[in-house]
């Protein structure tokens, strides 16, 4: 049997942080988040209903992952690539309110003459 060593308490601490460091980084974070948020792909916070809302607030887009594509009005386009609902007036406007840029290059040129209203 070979001798017993006692470790002091800085060396007792110092092995317990790195039990927990090492912990930390296998599971891929060193921080959670609190009850009632939501834990971004890149370990950022975001309170919890601002997840699938269709804003990307996360700057890794996880927030917006895997959410299902919402139903827009009868009054209202949906963007091709994201699924946004935005004012059917928006559309052919000469301005992308879409972030694909769907609501302006959607056949604007028939669109346009289908909604034609003359000038009084």
């Amino acid at each position: 049997m070979g001798p017993r060593h006692r470790m002091d308490g800085r060396a007792a601490t110092a092995c317990k942080l790195l039990i927990l460091f090492t912990a930390c980084i296998m599971q891929g974070s060193c921080q959670g988040c609190e009850r009632g948020q939501f834990r971004c792909g890149n370990g950022r916070c975001i309170p919890a209903d601002w997840r699938c809302d269709g804003a990307r607030d996360c700057s890794d887009d996880t927030d917006e992952a895997g959410c299902p594509q919402p139903t827009c009005e009868g009054n209202q386009f949906q963007c091709q690539t994201d699924g946004e609902c935005i004012p059917q007036s928006w559309v052919c406007d000469d301005e992308e309110d879409c972030e694909d840029g769907s609501d302006e290059h959607q056949q604007c040129r028939k669109y346009l003459s289908s909604n034609f209203v003359p000038a009084l």
